[in-house]
């Protein structure tokens, strides 16, 4: 899945996973993102 920035394919210095991992939130994450982002990192990757 390409990651599009207003309609044009971006391409990132490292994988959309390794970036989210790198900076975790700074405040607890709602339930909702805890069960999100597995599939957000995996769709990403």
């Amino acid at each position: 899945m390409p990651l599009l920035v207003e309609g044009r394919r971006v391409r990132l210095p490292q994988s959309a996973g390794d970036l989210v991992r790198a900076h975790p939130p700074l405040e607890a994450p709602s339930p909702f993102w805890v069960l999100m982002m597995p599939l957000l990192v995996t769709l990403w990757s």
